[in-house]
């Protein structure tokens, strides 16, 4: 699914603002090939930084007559749970990244330095 079709779903589906991450996370999941599970962490930072990170971790499938898909992880620091309009932009930009191409997967050091 591209991106435009996600935003499709997402109007068609949801009738009012705002819209919440749990949404977005289960049209995904449902819908965006190769992506069927995310997951969600806080991560408790010696320095707190507010910040938030998305990660292929692997591939898995739900049986033997199912196709693999990806799983995905959204890190992010404990301290955005005190501002939950932050926290959902800040997951939501995490999210997206499912609709990177392999060019634009920051997946290297060297892609990562540069």
């Amino acid at each position: 699914m591209l991106f435009r079709g996600f935003y499709e779903i997402v109007v068609a589906e949801i009738a009012n603002p705002p819209v919440k991450f749990v949404d977005l996370m289960r049209i995904i999941n449902t819908r965006h090939e190769g992506v069927g599970e995310i997951k969600v962490y806080a991560i408790k930072y010696p320095a707190p930084n507010r910040q938030a990170h998305y990660k292929l971790v692997g591939v898995d499938r739900t049986s033997a007559y199912s196709d693999e898909f990806d799983i995905a992880e959204i890190r992010y620091c404990d301290e955005l749970d005190e501002n939950p309009i932050d926290k959902r932009f800040t997951l939501t930009k995490e999210l997206m990244h499912v609709f990177d191409t392999d060019d634009e997967k920051v997946n290297t050091r060297g892609k990562f330095v540069n």
